[in-house]
């Protein structure tokens, strides 16, 4: 289980039952949409990471952490999937095995929060206030929040101004 936005460490290990040495190993990662590093991150997606292994004898284990941040609404199911692809000793092809497994977001620390009045009447001017509060440990690079008025709305003044112009 993770929490949308927050680091999660994300470990791959593979473990030599064999009775050969596994040759030219390379494990590729396939990361959920929503899926960002969690270090030195500019906020874009990540969606797949490719990580080289060293030679494995038999009996030998290879182990590597990422850590990402992971984004999603409370409730949602996320799946990473990764393939290793390696050369056994004394064999001239290669071989695939694939694995995967799925984690679910438990909780989203980001609320939004609206003030506006019950009742309006056409025509009548109103003040809207839309809060975003975030309880992440770290800021997420790139994140907006998108409002869509109904039809014959006017917006007057808006602090911060929208980036679109000509909402």
């Amino acid at each position: 289980q993770v929490t949308a936005g927050e680091p999660a460490a994300v470990v791959v290990r593979i473990v030599n039952r064999g009775s050969a040495t596994l040759h030219e190993g390379v494990v590729t990662l396939t990361f959920p949409e929503g899926t960002i590093a969690a270090v030195e991150s500019d906020g874009s997606p990540l969606l797949r990471e490719k990580l080289s292994v060293d030679d494995l004898p038999a009996g030998g284990e290879f182990q590597r952490e990422i850590r990402v941040r992971i984004l999603g609404v409370t409730g949602q199911s996320k799946t990473i999937n990764g393939t290793f692809l390696y050369r056994p000793e004394n064999v001239e092809s290669k071989l695939a095995r694939d694995a995967g497994f799925s984690t679910a977001i438990v909780r989203v620390p980001v609320t939004v929060s609206l003030e506006a009045p019950e009742r309006v009447s056409s025509g009548q001017e109103l003040a809207l206030r839309i809060a975003v509060d975030s309880e992440l440990s770290a800021p997420l690079p790139g994140m907006s929040l998108g409002v869509e008025f109904p039809p014959g709305f006017k917006l007057l003044s808006a602090d911060p101004p929208p980036l679109d112009a000509a909402a």
